[in-house]
């Protein structure tokens, strides 16, 4: 079954995108550090029909607590009462991935085909050309195989002592849980002329961002026609939400930008119709 897992996450879930890079390497400072987990914890930011690539660490742990009852079997026709023990994790493979937009995947797994021994780290890449825009809310989550020991003792069933298990499936755990804002693509302007006042129609809302660059402070603009409340997120290029603000029929909203480091921010607006996102540049 676990072979089987495995033949269809590589047929279905793991696929190389020609152009690019083949392989990953492990980044040795993570490993040598010995935090188990995924490195880095996070996704840059990606452009529409552009082609994207991001490879990662992973550092898996060596053992788990577990509770025993749930992987041995009765003992003499007595059930195994709850009994939380020290598992050796034997192995982690990714189980599922879900949030990826359309084009993009996890690929060139190493050394194996995205699982790894328990206290051994490894490397998998996400790559591909996304052809969505939008924000995109990943997750990845990994099937943790375990053994337990033979002839391990339960305080309430004395002299009994317990099978072993060998490479049963033990807990899944996600690993990851990012944003990944993925951006529309930009058109050159040739005109010479700076333009500012970014606007996009979306349904029946519309939102405009003015000034873009903000120095201090910006203004959203809408035009709202049913008077839809609306939530609006100012997210930073690392997917973290900034300030988070809700409105209901209004038509302009000051946004305080002191304070905020420079950079490219964006602002997604959005309720249970539509969703919009902008580019926001802060001085």
């Amino acid at each position: 079954m676990k072979n089987a897992i495995k033949l269809m996450l590589v047929l279905c879930l793991f696929v190389n995108i020609n152009g690019l890079s083949s392989q990953c390497t492990p980044n040795q400072n993570f490993i040598n550090a010995g935090n188990s987990g995924v490195s880095p914890n996070m996704m840059p930011n990606g452009t529409e029909n552009t082609p994207y690539q991001m490879n990662y660490t992973i550092l898996v742990d060596d053992s788990i607590y577990v509770d025993i009852s749930n992987y041995v079997p009765a003992v003499m026709g007595l059930p195994v009462p709850s009994f939380p023990a020290l598992a050796a994790i034997n192995e982690v493979a990714i189980d599922a991935i879900t949030g990826l937009p359309n084009g993009l995947s996890i690929a060139n797994c190493n050394p194996t085909a995205c699982s790894w021994p328990g206290g051994g780290a490894g490397c998998f890449t996400i790559q591909g050309t996304p052809t969505e825009t939008g924000f995109f809310d990943i997750t990845i989550t990994v099937k943790k195989y375990i053994d337990i020991a033979a002839g391990l003792s339960i305080p309430s069933l004395p002299g009994i002592p317990l099978p072993g298990v060998n490479n049963a499936v033990g807990p899944s755990e996600d690993i990851a849980v990012w944003t990944l804002f993925i951006d529309t693509a930009q058109v050159i302007d040739t005109s010479g002329q700076n333009n500012t006042h970014i606007n996009e129609m979306n349904g029946s809302f519309e939102m405009s961002v003015f000034p873009n660059p903000s120095k201090g402070s910006t203004q959203l603009n809408m035009t709202n026609p049913k008077n839809e409340s609306i939530e609006i997120f100012l997210v930073n290029h690392l997917g973290s939400i900034i300030k988070t603000f809700s409105i209901n029929r209004t038509k302009k909203v000051a946004l305080d930008t002191n304070g905020i480091p420079s950079g490219i921010y964006f602002l997604k607006a959005r309720n249970e119709h539509f969703e919009i996102n902008k580019k926001l540049l802060i001085q």
